[in-house]
Parts: structure tokens; sequence; C-alpha cells
């Protein structure tokens, strides 16, 4: 079964916003997703974007 084809919920983010760009092609790095099993078990979750002190890329904390 293909991702695109999975009922999934966007988990949304606490923190600033991460991209990642190379010749004018942008990506979303910081995106996380569910299914609704997985929401319904951990409803209290909390995703958040860290800043890092070594990398231009975003660290992504995933919490309960």
């Amino acid at each position: 079964m293909r991702f695109s084809h999975i009922e999934k919920i966007y988990l949304g983010y606490h923190g600033q916003r991460g991209n990642f760009a190379s010749n004018n092609i942008h990506e979303r790095l910081d995106r996380g997703v569910a299914n609704p099993s997985w929401y319904n078990l951990f409803p209290n979750y909390r995703l958040t974007h860290l800043n890092s002190p070594c990398s231009d890329h975003l660290l992504i904390l995933l919490d309960k």
C-alpha cells in the first residue's frame, strides 16, 4: 500500500519551521504524520523542532 493511499493526520509542530533548499527545489523536512490508531493511542503527543548548534537542519523531538 502506498503512503499516499493511507489515511493520515498531520501532527503539526512547535518551534521554528525547517526547510531544505537545493537547486531551486524546496523540501519540507519537518513534518510528522500518524495514522488514526497511533493518534488515538498518543493524544497528548508534542512534536517540537529543536535548533542544532552544529547543523543547518532542525532536530525533531516527538514526546508524549
